[in-house]
Protein backbone atom coordinates (compact mmCIF):
# COMPACT_ATOMS: atom_id res chain seq x y z
CA UNK A 1 0.00 0.00 0.00
CA UNK A 2 1.60 3.59 -0.69
CA UNK A 3 1.82 5.86 1.75
CA UNK A 4 -0.41 7.85 3.46
CA UNK A 5 0.70 11.25 2.54
CA UNK A 6 -1.78 14.42 1.13
CA UNK A 7 -0.98 13.44 -2.61
CA UNK A 8 -1.88 9.70 -2.48
CA UNK A 9 -5.19 10.72 -0.02
CA UNK A 10 -5.86 13.28 -2.84
CA UNK A 11 -5.49 11.18 -5.83
CA UNK A 12 -7.45 8.12 -4.24
CA UNK A 13 -10.63 10.59 -3.41
CA UNK A 14 -9.94 11.88 -7.02
CA UNK A 15 -10.89 8.68 -8.06
CA UNK A 16 -13.85 7.30 -5.60
CA UNK A 17 -15.65 10.45 -4.78
CA UNK A 18 -18.61 9.42 -6.92
CA UNK A 19 -19.40 6.93 -4.28
CA UNK A 20 -20.03 9.73 -1.80
CA UNK A 21 -22.15 11.90 -4.26
CA UNK A 22 -26.04 12.43 -3.56
CA UNK A 23 -27.28 12.41 -7.41
CA UNK A 24 -30.61 13.89 -6.10
CA UNK A 25 -28.95 17.05 -4.73
CA UNK A 26 -25.48 17.35 -5.88
CA UNK A 27 -23.70 17.60 -2.67
CA UNK A 28 -20.66 15.32 -1.82
CA UNK A 29 -20.91 13.70 1.69
CA UNK A 30 -17.30 14.83 1.98
CA UNK A 31 -17.56 13.50 6.11
CA UNK A 32 -18.07 10.41 4.21
CA UNK A 33 -15.38 10.77 1.78
CA UNK A 34 -12.33 12.02 4.06
CA UNK A 35 -13.48 8.70 6.89
CA UNK A 36 -12.93 5.67 3.81
CA UNK A 37 -9.71 7.33 3.07
CA UNK A 38 -8.87 7.22 6.20
CA UNK A 39 -9.92 3.47 6.86
CA UNK A 40 -8.54 2.75 3.45
CA UNK A 41 -5.15 3.78 4.76
CA UNK A 42 -6.24 1.78 8.52
CA UNK A 43 -6.36 5.59 9.74
CA UNK A 44 -9.88 5.40 10.93
CA UNK A 45 -9.15 4.24 14.65
CA UNK A 46 -9.03 6.79 17.12
CA UNK A 47 -7.07 9.22 17.77
CA UNK A 48 -6.15 9.65 14.23
CA UNK A 49 -6.94 12.35 11.59
CA UNK A 50 -10.50 12.04 11.67
CA UNK A 51 -10.12 13.31 15.38
CA UNK A 52 -8.06 16.35 14.52
CA UNK A 53 -10.09 19.24 12.50
CA UNK A 54 -7.15 20.87 11.20
CA UNK A 55 -5.45 17.49 9.96
CA UNK A 56 -5.11 17.90 5.91
CA UNK A 57 -7.33 15.18 4.97
CA UNK A 58 -10.10 17.56 5.35
CA UNK A 59 -8.67 19.81 3.21
CA UNK A 60 -8.16 16.70 0.10
CA UNK A 61 -11.90 16.41 0.79
CA UNK A 62 -13.12 20.07 0.59
CA UNK A 63 -10.47 20.40 -2.11
CA UNK A 64 -12.07 17.59 -4.52
CA UNK A 65 -15.47 18.88 -3.57
CA UNK A 66 -14.68 22.53 -4.67
CA UNK A 67 -12.81 20.98 -7.74
CA UNK A 68 -14.08 18.29 -9.56
CA UNK A 69 -17.31 18.01 -7.62
CA UNK A 70 -18.69 21.34 -8.49
CA UNK A 71 -17.85 20.50 -12.44
CA UNK A 72 -19.44 17.49 -12.03
CA UNK A 73 -22.84 19.18 -10.23
CA UNK A 74 -22.97 21.46 -12.98
CA UNK A 75 -22.95 18.80 -15.47
CA UNK A 76 -25.54 16.79 -13.64
CA UNK A 77 -27.78 19.94 -13.01
CA UNK A 78 -27.50 20.80 -16.77
CA UNK A 79 -29.49 17.25 -17.52
CA UNK A 80 -26.15 15.69 -18.87
CA UNK A 81 -24.35 12.38 -17.51
CA UNK A 82 -21.04 12.96 -15.67
CA UNK A 83 -19.55 10.10 -17.85
CA UNK A 84 -20.96 11.30 -20.91
CA UNK A 85 -19.01 14.53 -21.06
CA UNK A 86 -16.12 13.91 -18.99
CA UNK A 87 -15.17 10.38 -20.62
CA UNK A 88 -17.12 10.21 -23.94
CA UNK A 89 -19.02 7.59 -22.40
CA UNK A 90 -22.77 7.30 -23.41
Amino acid sequence: MKDFTRQNVTNWMRSNWESYMDNTCFELNTTSLAEAAADEWDQADQPGPLDDETHWIWDCATAIDEDIVTQAREIMQEGNSVDEVMYGDG
